[in-house]
């Protein structure tokens, strides 16, 4: 993964959302297996809520204009901007799947520690759904740092 300009990272993200479309629930699920680290009961219906069937056809229930507006709204108010406004304890919980996001999510973080003060925790063998895949993980972290 490498920095792009929010035309680039539109252009990805409206195609990528546009073409992910699956003739069953069935496939859709098979695919949506392979994004996670672990599957339930209670994650397949969290992951129906993700899709949409239409025309006999099932689709990410967001749309590529959808993508587009989320990026555009990102770029327009930087979450880097409000760094410095954030308290000095604050913890991100940081994915460490894919792999080949490791640099650019590394580099992230490093400024995220810089700016706020924080701390950054890489939770093993998580997605960017890292409640999904380690809710123990995410819970205990709540409890021990929000519950003192």
């Amino acid at each position: 993964m490498h920095e792009e300009t929010m035309e680039e990272e539109i252009s990805y993200y409206e195609k990528d959302f546009e073409k992910y479309v699956f003739d069953s629930w069935e496939a859709f699920f098979k695919s949506e297996k392979k994004a996670y680290t672990r599957w339930s009961p209670l994650l397949e219906i969290a992951v129906k809520d993700l899709g949409l069937e239409k025309n006999d056809k099932v689709y990410l229930h967001a749309r590529g204009i959808t993508a587009s507006s989320i990026i555009k709204g990102m770029h327009k108010h930087e979450t880097i901007d409000i760094y410095e406004k954030m308290p000095p304890n604050i913890i991100l919980l940081r994915a460490t799947f894919p792999h080949n996001w490791d640099e650019y999510r590394g580099k992230t973080a490093t400024i995220f520690k810089e700016k706020t003060g924080g701390t950054v925790k890489l939770i093993p063998d998580t997605t960017h759904i890292l409640h999904w895949d380690k809710p123990e993980i995410v819970v205990e972290e709540i409890r021990r740092n929000w519950f003192k």
